[in-house]
């Protein structure tokens, strides 16, 4: 899993994986975003899936690990 906790760092990550020809590497790892601002983001990466927290903070984040 990797968490991301705004949408900025989600863009960052894209922007940075891209760059360095990592893009195809999330193909096998669920990302985790605080709100819809940073799952649409990441949707611009092959990630196995793409999980929203309900509210956005990190207990609700976290609760999707269980």
């Amino acid at each position: 899993h990797a968490l991301f906790f705004s949408a900025e760092s989600a863009r960052l990550f894209v922007r940075l994986a891209r760059a360095v020809g990592l893009a195809d590497a999330v193909r096998r790892i669920d990302a985790i975003a605080i709100g819809a601002p940073a799952a649409m983001a990441l949707s611009a990466l092959p990630w196995a899936a793409i999980r929203a927290a309900p509210a956005p903070n990190q207990d609700a984040m976290l609760a999707l690990l269980r």
